[in-house]
């Protein structure tokens, strides 16, 4: 993999767009910096990002609604909350909203038990909330595909979204 150092050097006239995701950057700023300062130009697809590099573009994850759609009613108080490599801390986190909800709390592992993409909007179909990662100020892909569903979504930001039934009608006005 060539970085954009070495293909700055290499095609110099060419521009350079840097492309970030939360875990790419966060919290890793200081190390990649002599990576985005060659960049003509940067995205990032959390507006959380934005606090660490203010002169980039905030373009969200897109949410494929023909996959992701409301399968059925979610009117329980199932949940879930997908572990990939978070703390302690966060889990203990994930427990107490679902407490604090009246929540089932089920979790699932990302690494050791995955979910298939295309089988993910079934997957998130079977619960009535899902509950985002609480130690980040935005919300996940997987939080606005779980939205996109149908689904309660519980985040550090801002606690609770109640998905408007009206998605799919907005979307399909689009």
């Amino acid at each position: 993999m060539v970085n954009c150092v070495s293909w700055k050097f290499l095609y110099p006239k060419k521009p350079i767009i840097l492309h970030y995701h939360g875990s790419r950057i966060r919290g890793k700023a200081k190390e990649r910096r002599k990576y985005y300062q060659k960049a003509d130009s940067i995205i990032v697809s959390t507006s959380d990002l934005l606090e660490t590099l203010p002169d980039a573009t905030y373009i969200p994850n897109p949410v494929d609604t023909e996959l992701f759609k409301q399968l059925n009613k979610h009117n329980d108080n199932s949940a879930v909350y997908i572990i990939k490599h978070q703390s302690e801390e966060n889990l203990g986190w994930a427990k107490r909203m679902a407490e604090t909800y009246g929540l089932n709390l089920s979790f699932r592992d990302r690494v050791a038990n995955p979910v298939p993409y295309l089988k993910s909007s079934k997957f998130l179909n079977e619960f009535s909330y899902y509950i985002d990662r609480g130690y980040v100020k935005s919300l996940s892909k997987t939080a606005l595909e779980a939205l996109a569903c149908g689904l309660n979504v519980i985040t550090g930001k801002v606690k609770l979204f109640i998905l408007l039934s009206r998605i799919s009608h907005f979307t399909k006005s689009m």
